[in-house]
C-alpha cells in the first residue's frame, strides 16, 4: 500500500475539521431554535401583567369586561384593556386589609370584595357601586370573619364563606345572619340550572342549600368532602368538585353520588375549575399548572405552553370567552384567543402541548416525563430522545407506536450505554408524525 495515500494533506485535514465544526454548529444551532422558538410559537397563554405583589388570589369580570384582581399583600387592581394594563383601586378600603381572596360582581356591577388582615386578624367585605373607584365597608354589625369566598345569586343575595361559617344578606349587605358557624367554608357556587347551592368546608363535609342558602344540608360522609377548594357545572347539568389532595369528583344526579375523574390529571391538588361556552371544564391547580377536559372529565390534558408559573389559584372566563389565570407569584396569564375560537388549535396541538415538564426537576437520581396522545388521535409512532447542550444525543429514552392515552416514562440519568452521566442541564425532545417538542430539565448529583 502506498503510504502517501494514507496521510492526508494538511489542507485536506483542516478542511474536513472546519466542515466537522461546521456541521456540529449547525446541529446545535437547530436544537437550540427548537427549543427557544417551536414551542413559543405555539403558546397558549401569555402573560398580561403583574399586580402588586403577584400573588392573585381572586379573579372576576364585570358586563363591560373590566377585569378586577384580588392580590394577597397589595388589595385590588382593575384592568381595562385585557390585563395589559393594571390600576390599583383600594380607596375606602381598611389601610391594613390588603390580602384578597374573594371578588364577585353583583347586579348593576357593583362589586364585592372579601378583605382581610395577615392571619386573618381583621376581616370585612367592602362594596363599590363605582367600578372599583371607592369602596365601603358592610360588614360594621359582625365579627371580625376571614373571608374565603363569595357568592351573588340571581337574586343579589350575598353568600359568603368564612373560616367560621356562612353568612348571608338579602338586601345588598346592609344587614347580615350568620347560617352556620364552626366550620371553614372554602367554596360556594351556585347550580345555575336549579339555583341549589353547594359550599365545600373543611373538616365538617359538603353541604348543599336548596333555599338560597337560608339552611343547608349535609351530603355523604366521603374523606374527600372536607377538602373541597372549588366546583364548576356544565351544560349537561353535572357538577365538579375541585379537592385539594383528591382531585376532581364528578356528580350526574345533583350531588348525590359521586365518582373520581383524574385520569390525566398530573396534580390532585385542585383550586378552581371553570366551564367554557363550548362545554370544556378547566382546572387550574396549586403545583402543575392548569389542565382541561371536553369529555366531561373522563380525561384530561394540560395545556400549559406559555404559562410561566405553574401555581394556580385562580381562573376566570370574561365575557369574550378568553381564560385569565391568577398563580402564586406569577401574576395574571390570559389564553391568546377565546376559546370559542380555538377548537382546531387545542385539538391541533394535543400533542404538542401534552409533553409535561418533567417532575421532579431538578431531580436525582430519576425524574418522570409524561405525555398524552388526544382520543381522536390514530395510533402513532412516537420517540423520545435526550441530548445534552452540546446536541449529543445521549439516549433514545422511548420509541413505540402508542394509542390515544396517557403515558410516563422514567430517566436514571444514564445514557445509552448505562453510564451515570454529569450534572447539567438535558433536553428531552417528544418526535411523532406531525409534531415536534422540547423541554429542559436538569439533573444534579
Amino acid at each position: 500500500m502506498n503510504l502517501e495515500r494514507k496521510i492526508m494533506n494538511p489542507m485536506q485535514l483542516r478542511t474536513n475539521c472546519i466542515g466537522n465544526i461546521f456541521i456540529k454548529v449547525i446541529f446545535i444551532l437547530a436544537l437550540w431554535l427548537s427549543i427557544h422558538f417551536e414551542v413559543q410559537a405555539q403558546d397558549f397563554w401569555r402573560r398580561t401583567g403583574i399586580p402588586g405583589t403577584g400573588h392573585v388570589y381572586a379573579l372576576a369580570a364585570n358586563s363591560k369586561n373590566d377585569i378586577f384582581a384580588g392580590t394577597i399583600g397589595s388589595g385590588i387592581f382593575r384592568s381595562g384593556n385585557d390585563g395589559s394594563d393594571w390600576t390599583a383601586i383600594n380607596s375606602g378600603l381598611i389601610l391594613n386589609f390588603t390580602n384578597v381572596r374573594a371578588i364577585a360582581v353583583g347586579q348593576g356591577d357593583h362589586i364585592f370584595a372579601g378583605l382581610t388582615t395577615d392571619l386573618c386578624q381583621g376581616s370585612g367585605i367592602f362594596r363599590s357601586n363605582d367600578n372599583g373607584e371607592n369602596w365601603a365597608l358592610l360588614t360594621t354589625s359582625l365579627p371580625d370573619l376571614c373571608v374565603v369566598t363569595l357568592l351573588i345569586d340571581s337574586l343579589g343575595y350575598i353568600i359568603a364563606g368564612t373560616e367560621r361559617g356562612i353568612i348571608r344578606s338579602t338586601d345588598g349587605g346592609a344587614n347580615w345572619a350568620t347560617v352556620d358557624t364552626d366550620f371553614f367554608t372554602g367554596a360556594i357556587k351556585a347550580n345555575p340550572f336549579s339555583n341549589d347551592l353547594f359550599a365545600g368546608t373543611k373538616f365538617f363535609g359538603l353541604l348543599r342549600s336548596t333555599d338560597r342558602g337560608e339552611t343547608w344540608e349535609k351530603i355523604g360522609n366521603e374523606s374527600w368532602h372536607r377538602q373541597i377548594e372549588s366546583f364548576a357545572f356544565n351544560t349537561h347539568e353535572y357538577i365538579f368538585a375541585g379537592t385539594f389532595g383528591s382531585g376532581i369528583y364528578r356528580s350526574r344526579n345533583h350531588g348525590e353520588n359521586w365518582n373520581a375523574v383524574n385520569n390525566g390529571l398530573l396534580d390532585t391538588d385542585v383550586a378552581a375549575l371553570v366551564v367554557d361556552r363550548s362545554g370544556r371544564i378547566w382546572a387550574g391547580t396549586y403545583n402543575r399548572g392548569v389542565f382541561y377536559s371536553r369529555d366531561d372529565g373522563e380525561n384530561w390534558f394540560g395545556i400549559n405552553s406559555g404559562l410561566e408559573h405553574h401555581q394556580v389559584r385562580c381562573l376566570l372566563i370574561d365575557v369574550n370567552d378568553h381564560i385569565y389565570v391568577g398563580t402564586e407569584g406569577g401574576g395574571i396569564f390570559r389564553s391568546i384567543e377565546p376559546t370559542t375560537s380555538v377548537q382546531e388549535t387545542i385539538d391541533s396541538l394535543h400533542i404538542l402541548h401534552s409533553l409535561q415538564q418533567n417532575h421532579p426537576n431538578p431531580f436525582n437520581p430519576e425524574t418522570k416525563i409524561v405525555f398524552f396522545v388526544p382520543p381522536n388521535a390514530q395510533q402513532q409512532r412516537v420517540v423520545i430522545k435526550i441530548f445534552d447542550l452540546t446536541g449529543r444525543l445521549v439516549r433514545v429514552l422511548f420509541d413505540r407506536e402508542v394509542a390515544p392515552g396517557h403515558y410516563e416514562v422514567m430517566w436514571d440519568g444514564r445514557d445509552a450505554h448505562n453510564n451515570e452521566l454529569a450534572s447539567g442541564t438535558y433536553v428531552y425532545r417528544l418526535e411523532s408524525d406531525k409534531n415536534v417538542i422540547t423541554q429542559k430539565m436538569l439533573l444534579i448529583h
